[in-house]
């Protein structure tokens, strides 16, 4: 009975009240870092990101290879995908038949839908992407 309170008529049982725990933040090499670009059309977004090298010395260098996730919106519900052949990006970038025709024939691209991914691709070289 001694764990219990009446106020107004309603009783209560009490409650200790629990240490907090400290938290402490994940250190820096725990963490992966990264930068991004994206471009959206109406049919499918394209999501750029390069990792952030994490060793002691290496703050602010990333590394050479891309991930693209690759978002088809015309499918309910949109179907993602991603995509980091650098070779077939060079490819593509360079309208080469063979990885074009993996667009053409895995993604039902569009010859517009393919000038605009090339031209995402086309501004990540631009930044030091490719």
């Amino acid at each position: 009975m001694e764990d219990r309170i009446q106020i107004n008529g309603v009783w209560y049982t009490r409650e200790d009240n629990q240490p907090t725990q400290e938290i402490k933040p994940l250190s820096r090499e725990d963490v992966t870092g990264f930068k991004g670009f994206a471009y959206e059309t109406d049919k499918f977004c394209y999501e750029a990101t390069i990792i952030a090298k994490s060793g002691l010395f290496e703050e602010g260098e990333y590394h050479d290879n891309i991930d693209i996730k690759f978002t088809d919106k015309r499918i309910k519900p949109w179907v993602e995908d991603h995509w980091d052949n650098m070779a077939w990006f060079k490819g593509v970038s360079e309208n080469n038949p063979d990885s074009i025709e993996t667009l053409i024939n895995e993604n039902e691209m569009e010859a517009e839908d393919i000038l605009e991914f090339r031209s995402f691709l086309a501004f990540l070289k631009q930044q030091g992407w490719l």
